[in-house]
């Protein structure tokens, strides 16, 4: 059925319009109150938002202090030790209690903040307070990691290890390196720094990028100066700590380049399966012998090619007849990258002295390019003769 529409009329609603044009204009007093009754809903809405975030945050600390309470309980804490980790709450203001003894990183952060204010009390009061976190990470657990974890801060560091400084000389790099003899939350304490047979002196408050080598990490690098150095009775130097610790994926900063032809011994990733990846290996499993081209060296590893002849996680084990390579010859290697026409290989094992061997042998060869864009200021200053 068709619909039918009719046209309005307009002459109709004259009476109507008539009357709106009559009507009183809004009075400014009722607009100025509308605008304040909206304003209103808006602020009230934001402060009840507001209110009920602090009041669940209130909430979430309350329950992170029972938790904190009922850890320190069980962990044998005393009320002075308490009261130690009630002032590391206190430095994390935004952090929830129970994170801070919920994990190692938890408790490195709320730590590294609590430092900025132990450094300013007195030395005998930050002597106290320092040795109070020593027991508080020893009763916790959180007083090292395992060797299979990689390192997240210079707190993770073991007495024992040597860190490496990267000196500047007329012709190549010198290679400096001191034991770590101490650690807690103050500082890292070393012996002093050698070259050789030689004691290399450091400016005090200048950044330097130190190194290590952790069995999970591989080369590491982390931005420190130091704080201290200590004369009698017995010479020691104290190191500030880094929250951060950068490892890089590919080339290493301790590296070189060469072009040196070098026999290699392989076993395929799927001939040793489960048995996992060690020297005993090569003895029990079957062997290829391929010709290859040693192109850099690392404290870490070493890079080959033919890169297609390899494979990720296929054991390597170099023989060369370089009499300055000795050192690489029977040393196990595991495939982590194959790019293309090189393989990246990463040492099973290193003993400190074949560390040192291999840092010996790189450090001249690194090349000037190497720290470009992550240089501090020099810092090393005299060797007593």
């Amino acid at each position: 059925m068709d619909q039918v529409f009719f046209p309005l009329n307009i002459e109709a609603f004259g009476s109507v319009l008539s009357k709106m044009n009559d009507r009183e204009a809004v009075a400014n007093e009722t607009i100025v109150w509308t605008i304040v009754v909206l304003a209103a809903l808006l602020i009230l809405s934001v402060l009840g938002r507001r209110l009920i975030k602090g009041m669940r945050r209130r909430d979430v600390i309350a329950r992170g202090f029972d938790r904190l309470q009922r850890v320190s309980d069980r962990k044998g804490l005393n009320p002075i030790l308490q009261g130690t980790l009630e002032r590391l709450v206190i430095a994390s203001p935004d952090r929830n209690p129970a994170s801070i003894v919920g994990s190692v990183q938890g408790f490195d952060q709320a730590v590294s903040r609590r430092m900025k204010a132990i450094r300013r009390l007195p030395w005998l009061e930050m002597e106290q307070e320092v040795e109070r976190l020593v027991s508080i990470r020893t009763k916790l657990g959180y007083r090292y990691i395992a060797e299979d974890r990689r390192p997240q801060n210079t707190r993770h560091l073991m007495v024992g290890q040597r860190i490496y400084i990267l000196a500047g000389g007329p012709d190549h790099f010198r290679l400096l390196s001191a034991e770590i003899i101490g650690l807690n939350d103050l500082a890292i304490t070393t012996d002093l720094f050698q070259e050789g047979d030689q004691t290399v002196r450091l400016r005090v408050k200048k950044k330097l990028w130190a190194f290590f080598w952790s069995p999970a990490g591989g080369e590491c690098r982390f931005s420190t100066k130091l704080i201290k150095a200590y004369e009698t009775p017995n010479p020691y130097l104290m190191f500030e700590h880094a929250d951060k610790l950068v490892y890089n994926q590919d080339r290493k900063i301790f590296s070189c380049d060469l072009d040196i032809a070098v026999s290699v011994e392989r076993v395929a990733a799927e001939t040793y399966g489960s048995k996992g990846p060690s020297d005993e290996v090569f003895d029990s499993c079957e062997v290829d012998g391929i010709p290859a081209q040693l192109t850099e060296l690392s404290a870490s590893g070493f890079v080959i090619l033919p890169g297609e002849a390899f494979k990720v996680d296929d054991l390597v084990r170099l023989t060369v007849d370089d009499p300055d390579l000795k050192f690489l010859n029977g040393t196990a290697a595991k495939v982590v990258t194959q790019d293309g026409p090189t393989a990246r290989c990463r040492f099973l094992k290193k003993t400190r002295e074949s560390l040192e061997t291999i840092l010996t042998y790189v450090t001249p060869r690194i090349s000037k390019d190497a720290l470009k864009g992550r240089s501090r200021k020099r810092a090393v200053t005299t060797t007593p003769s």
